[in-house]
């Protein structure tokens, strides 16, 4: 399907008084009739750079309030009966998109440093992704490690024996972490966390890091 195209331009369409400039505003929509609006120079300023969809608006104000017996009336109402759709409007003012970067070499390099940052971003998030699966790897393993205490230990699994630990593990199975609470209910796409669920995730990272392999009792091969 051919895109809908808008061409704006100033220039002399009256051949009995070619000095006299004007303001041609003409669409050219698939399905439709090609329809010319010719309007005051002085508009020149106000439609050049407009969104195609805007500029036909102007026009079409200026056509009902201004111009009687217009012979291109019927065509002029389908279009403007085609510019009532919302999706018409996007499709119009994404051929105006295209048409702007194709046409002006600032916007042009302005689209690509978008693009070139956007893909970065995507590969940084990616990193980011991949960095968090492998903490919380690590994390997993770090928790359901099994704990090795002193050889005249009556308990070798380090359930009960050890004072510091005890108390702690208790506490964890009464009292939900709510960073970890926070994290299940996040997002599985990082890309979308709030500072909140970051910082949660952070503080989860910290504790995994600062375990050591000396419980606070002093029994060698606990959790800090």
């Amino acid at each position: 399907m051919t895109a809908p195209h808008v061409q704006v331009r100033q220039d002399s369409f009256d051949f009995a008084h070619p000095c006299e400039k004007q303001v041609q505003v003409f669409a050219r929509i698939p399905g439709l009739k090609p329809v010319s609006y010719l309007l005051p120079t002085g508009m020149w300023e106000q439609v050049r750079t407009a969104e195609w969809g805007n500029a036909l608006d102007v026009a079409h104000e200026y056509y009902a309030a201004n111009v009687w017996g217009d012979t291109a009336r019927e065509a002029k109402d389908a279009l403007r009966a085609w510019l009532a759709s919302t999706e018409n409007r996007l499709l119009l003012t994404a051929a105006w998109t295209a048409d702007l970067i194709k046409r002006d070499p600032a916007v042009r390099s302005m689209v690509t440093q978008l693009t070139d940052e956007r893909d970065r971003a995507r590969r940084w998030a990616v990193g980011l992704e991949q960095e968090n699966a492998e903490l919380t790897r690590r994390l997993a393993e770090v928790e359901t490690e099994t704990h090795v205490v002193a050889d005249d230990s009556a308990d070798p699994e380090h359930v009960d024996d050890c004072p510091g630990c005890r108390p702690r593990r208790a506490a964890t199975e009464t009292d939900p972490d709510p960073d970890r609470e926070l994290l299940r209910r996040a997002s599985d796409d990082s890309s979308d966390w709030d500072d909140a669920t970051w910082a949660a995730w952070w503080r989860i990272a910290e504790r995994a890091h600062a375990r050591s392999t000396t419980c606070t009792c002093g029994t060698p091969g606990g959790d800090s």
